[in-house]
């Protein structure tokens, strides 16, 4: 993937050095032109920073399945219709780092999960560890048989999203006082691997948030 291939109207990532601290950063990319695409330039204490001050500068672009990174680009600072910007140049192709399966989140939120067998159903209530766009890992008390599907209805923002599981991993834990089912979905979930994504990326934004580091508007 070239640079100038990243769609419009989106979210990268920025890695780099200032003033001897590394940094990641989200900021959206709003323009693209010839061999340069544009993105927000990005502030602290209250003033955009100059392109020349960013050292050592990356730029990732994550999709469901991975993530495409760019290293050691070049940046340039501009202004277009009051808007402060970087206008990104790099000559080499993306990195790819195919990393959807791990690629976690971590919940530890309790659920109540359909146990499918064949014809049978039943209800149990476990623990939901962790979410992929590939698949979910469930805690339990109790041994399922590893031919068993789970189901939970997982509240994505505004809406329910049902998932199914294949049971490819079973650890027992405690000498049997639990079990770990590693599940697998039939396919990738592009809505869970949106949300995992985004839900990381805010994790991220708030520990930079600490060292009073702000995106432009």
């Amino acid at each position: 993937m070239k640079l100038i291939e990243i769609p419009v109207n989106t979210v990268v990532e920025l890695r780099f050095y200032y003033m001897g601290i590394r940094y990641k950063v989200n900021t959206g990319l709003y323009y693209k032109y010839s061999e340069s695409v544009y993105i927000s330039a990005l502030r602290a204490a209250g003033k955009t920073i100059p392109a020349s001050k960013l050292r050592s500068v990356t730029l990732v672009y994550r999709y469901v399945e991975g993530m495409f990174t760019f290293h050691n680009v070049a940046l340039r600072s501009l202004s277009l219709n009051g808007q402060k910007l970087y206008a990104v140049q790099s000559s080499q192709e993306a990195q790819i780092i195919k990393n959807s399966k791990s690629v976690r989140l971590h919940l530890g939120i309790q659920v109540i999960a359909t146990i499918i067998w064949g014809d049978k159903k039943e209800s149990l209530q476990c623990l939901l560890k962790d979410i992929s766009a590939t698949g979910m890992a469930i805690l339990s008390n109790k041994k399922l048989d590893e031919t068993a599907k789970i189901e939970i209805s997982y509240k994505l923002n505004n809406s329910n999203e049902v998932l199914v599981g294949n049971i490819v991993r079973i650890n027992e834990i405690n000498n049997g006082s639990g079990y770990l089912y590693g599940c697998e979905f039939e396919e990738a979930n592009a809505v869970i691997g949106r949300y995992v994504l985004q839900k990381l990326g805010q994790k991220e934004q708030e520990d930079i948030s600490d060292r009073r580091f702000v995106q432009s508007k």
